[in-house]
């Protein structure tokens, strides 16, 4: 009768061990993501870039008028008013690559803002010790694929950001 005590005893415990072991192992594991990935296939990244191109758009349809201004007032020999077309281009343009450019440094720093505090919460929820950046152009260059939580990571923003989180 002792020994059968005793033998549940051992069971018992090398059980807890077992419980024990795998839960330090989830808590301490290191994973990695694509970065390149995760921001974008971020929707928040897609939707903003919606309104954006919404706004290149109408600047690409007044350098397409300008453009065909200029060309009517070349064929009309207009030197005066080619000039100022030629002005109004350059001037059209610069202001099309300074607005593209800052929406562009806009779009990164409001995704940037939101991933940020997003992927801490998955490191979190899922008892992640660290998760590193990688997609193979930075220090990490090589990974183990079942460590790659990638696809996991990306699913996890979307849903946060469409339910408004």
């Amino acid at each position: 009768m002792k020994t059968k005590i005793y033998a549940a005893m051992v069971l018992l415990a090398l059980m807890n061990l077992g419980v024990l072991y795998y839960h330090h192992r989830k808590m301490s594991q290191t994973v990695v993501v694509d970065v390149i990935r995760v921001f974008n296939e971020f929707n928040l990244k897609k939707d903003l870039e919606k309104r954006v191109d919404h706004n290149i758009l109408g600047y690409r349809q007044t350098l397409d008028s300008l453009g065909g201004l200029l060309q009517y007032a070349a064929s009309r020999r207009d030197e005066h008013r080619v000039a100022y077309l030629k002005e109004a281009y350059i001037r059209a343009e610069e202001e099309f690559g300074q607005n593209t450019d800052s929406s562009v440094n806009n779009i990164n720093e409001v995704v940037w803002a939101r991933l940020n505090p997003l992927i801490d919460k998955f490191g979190r929820q899922n008892n992640y010790r660290l998760i590193i950046g990688a997609n193979g152009m930075g220090s990490v260059l090589y990974n183990v694929g079942a460590i790659d939580k990638t696809t996991d990571l990306i699913q996890f923003i979307n849903k946060e950001y469409e339910q408004g989180s």
